[in-house]
């Protein structure tokens, strides 16, 4: 017998063969212009979503040189052309330069946030017991304490100290007190103290006695810190143009009218005011967001006026919905139509916030473009509440950007249905792939 170094006749060198690297070629030259458009469509997706020519609309800001804190209030044209949320607004100055801003909703807000601390070093000086709380080295904004004391009848003077090492205080607040009062039929109980905002980590808080009736100490049972926003709501009335016609129905089988209001763009609403020319009336009612498939009530009561009254519009309040329409159902049953004069929708205020002196006038405000990221400036975290005492400026007439070019867009907004065509080819295609692996490894 003849003995082979190497490898024998039944054994084959390890890789891939003539044979199998000409299938190879073949399975891929077949399957690259599926790959091959993957690619592109993901090019074409991660344009520059930034570029001047991707924001369809503008409108000037009217605004004088030299002013500091602005605030503009977004106008109909504003909403209806931009953004659910309306991440896609960019204030730019003369020199195309971007500005930051602040944006609020101005919605009632009345919220209470408790923070994790510790107290510790309760002491009695005194008249005054005092107590530290440590909220950690990341403990985050604060600006109320709640103290806990005991006693049924008092008015005990409070004070606040802040610090960031524990050793050196500043004063937060004084001359505030927390009061308790009992008599049959009426209580009255305040324990909460509130100062300006803060970010110190350690709190002190002093509490007095209610030198009128106390002649020790009181006890502090417990301390805990929190975070209050507060905002008062603030609306945007926006008349709607021309009155829509009646239409007569049925309503529970009584006759009733149906007006179709048509906001002519979709707006974030969340109240519908009515004037009617009628002195009296008192009709049920139903309001409704039309759907294609079938309608939504969003809203049911009685309009009601009753003899000569100064206020003639009746407000229809409801949770705030992003509509292009509305129909209100009125059921007359056997009175005339109600005849309306006016109507309104009521839209809690958008308003942007922002130093007109970062900017070189004119200022512009530019939307109206889907693919825009949201700005996330640091600017809002400097403006976290509504400033009531800044200048506030209008907009200009809507404006088409001369700068647009819809054809510049990228293939993902001018055609969305691509992307997903292409990754499930994509899909398929590797797939396909890994099976014919699994074969010729088989």
């Amino acid at each position: 017998m003849r003995w082979q170094c190497g490898y024998g006749p039944a054994t084959q060198p390890r890789g891939i063969r003539p044979a199998e690297r000409s299938r190879w070629r073949r399975i891929l030259a077949r399957h690259f212009p599926i790959l091959a458009l993957v690619a592109c469509t993901a090019a074409a997706a991660g344009q520059d979503l930034e570029s001047p020519t991707r924001w369809q609309f503008v409108k000037s800001v009217n605004v004088e040189p030299g002013v500091g804190m602005v605030a503009i209030e977004l106008d109909r044209e504003a909403l209806g052309n931009s953004r659910e949320d309306l991440g896609d607004l960019r204030l730019r100055d003369a020199d195309d330069r971007e500005v930051p801003y602040a944006l609020h909703v101005r919605r009632k807000i009345d919220r209470r946030e408790v923070l994790t601390a510790r107290s510790f070093d309760q002491a009695t000086r005194g008249q005054a017991t005092e107590i530290t709380i440590d909220l950690g080295e990341d403990g985050g904004s604060h600006n109320e304490v709640e103290i806990s004391t005991g006693g049924d009848s008092f008015r005990r003077p409070v004070r606040v100290f802040g610090s960031d090492d524990g050793d050196n205080w500043a004063l937060l607040v004084e001359n505030a007190f927390l009061f308790r009062f009992e008599s049959p039929g009426f209580d009255v109980d305040e324990a909460s103290v509130r100062y300006p905002e803060s970010r110190r980590r350690f709190l002190r808080v002093e509490v007095d006695s209610d030198t009128a009736t106390e002649d020790e100490a009181p006890a502090i049972d417990s301390v805990s810190v929190r975070l209050a926003v507060e905002a008062q709501a603030r609306d945007s009335e926006m008349p709607l143009f021309g009155i829509a016609e009646r239409e007569a129905t049925r309503e529970r089988g009584r006759a009733a009218s149906k007006y179709i209001f048509d906001l002519g763009a979709k707006l974030p609403v969340r109240g519908l005011r009515v004037d009617a020319l009628n002195a009296v009336f008192s009709r049920p009612y139903r309001l409704e967001i039309p759907g294609d498939l079938r309608p939504r009530t969003v809203s049911a009561g009685k309009l009601a006026r009753e003899g000569e009254s100064d206020e003639r519009f009746e407000t229809i309040e409801f949770p705030e919905a992003l509509v292009s329409r509305l129909s209100l159902i009125v059921t007359d049953d056997r009175n005339p139509p109600l005849e309306l004069a006016q109507v309104s929708i009521l839209v809690a205020a958008r308003e942007i916030f922002f130093d007109a002196s970062e900017g070189t006038p004119p200022l512009r405000l530019e939307f109206g473009n889907s693919a825009a990221p949201s700005p996330h400036y640091d600017f809002a975290a400097r403006v976290p509440a509504p400033l009531e005492d800044a200048q506030r400026v209008t907009l200009g007439a809507l404006q088409a950007n001369p700068a647009y070019d819809p054809s510049g867009a990228p293939l993902s907004d001018r055609a969305p249905w691509l992307v997903y065509v292409a990754l499930g080819a994509a899909c398929v295609t590797l797939f396909t792939i890994l099976r014919r692996i699994a074969n010729l490894l088989s």
